[in-house]
C-alpha cells in the first residue's frame, strides 16, 4: 500500500492539513508534487473510513488508479492480490472493476517472467497520462490559460469510453 509522506506529529491524523500542505508543497518538480498529491489522496480515503463505514464510499477504481499510478512513479509493481487489497472492497468487486479498467485501456494485466501463476497489474500509457495530467492540474498554478493541460487528454479517453 501507498506510504504517506513526511509531516510533523501533529500532522499526522489531520488529513485535510496532509492534503493542502501536499498541495501547496513546493517540490523540485510538478511531477514530486502530484505523486505527494496522490499518496495524500490515497491516505486520506483510508483515514475515512475510521470515521464513516466504508460502504457508503467505494470508489474502487479511484483507489486502484491512484495506487498504481504511485507505485509506477516510485518503480514498483502490483500482483493482482495487492491491487484487490488496495481497492478496499471484496476481491471479486476489485476483480471486476480490474477488468473494466484494462477495457477500457487504463490497466495492464502482464503475467510473471518468472512464475506465471503471479500476474501483475500496472497502469497503461493512457492511464499513467491522464492521473499525471489530473492530479498536475491539483498542484500547478492556474497559469490564465483555457488549456490546463487536462483538457487535451479528455477527448482521447472520451473516445476510447464511447466504443
Amino acid at each position: 500500500m501507498i506510504n504517506s509522506t513526511e509531516g510533523s506529529a501533529r500532522d499526522q491524523d489531520q488529513p485535510f492539513i496532509r492534503l493542502h500542505k501536499a498541495a501547496t508543497h513546493q517540490p523540485s518538480s510538478g511531477d514530486e508534487a502530484a505523486l505527494l498529491l496522490a499518496k495524500e489522496i490515497y491516505r486520506f480515503r483510508r483515514k475515512r473510513n475510521e470515521f464513516f463505514a466504508s460502504t457508503l464510499f467505494a470508489d474502487p477504481s479511484w483507489d486502484i488508479l491512484l495506487e498504481l499510478y504511485v507505485l509506477r512513479r516510485e518503480g514498483r509493481k502490483a500482483s493482482v492480490k495487492s491491487v484487490c487489497i488496495a481497492s478496499g472492497v471484496p476481491p471479486t468487486t476489485a476483480l471486476r472493476w480490474i477488468g473494466m479498467l484494462v477495457k477500457e485501456g487504463l490497466l495492464e494485466r502482464n503475467n510473471d517472467q518468472v512464475d506465471q501463476r503471479v500476474r501483475w497489474i500496472t497502469l497503461s500509457n493512457t492511464g499513467f497520462e491522464a492521473m499525471h495530467k489530473l492530479l498536475l492540474s491539483g498542484v500547478m498554478p492556474a497559469t490564465g490559460s483555457s488549456d490546463d493541460g487536462f483538457q487535451s487528454s479528455l477527448p482521447m479517453y472520451a473516445s476510447r469510453a464511447a466504443r
